[in-house]
């Protein structure tokens, strides 16, 4: 794997640690990675 693709997949694990409630978007342009978007939602409990 080169070093290109190590520094994606390091980028997706990052936008994915610690992430409860949410969404994580890859968008690939012409085979490519080109932009990875991360979207949290926090539980505020009412109790």
């Amino acid at each position: 794997m080169g070093k290109e693709k190590d520094e994606v997949l390091a980028i997706i694990e990052q936008a994915l640690q610690e992430l409860q409630f949410g969404e994580v978007h890859i968008t690939i342009h012409e085979g490519q990675v080109v932009q990875v978007h991360r979207t949290e939602k926090f539980r505020i409990s009412t109790s």
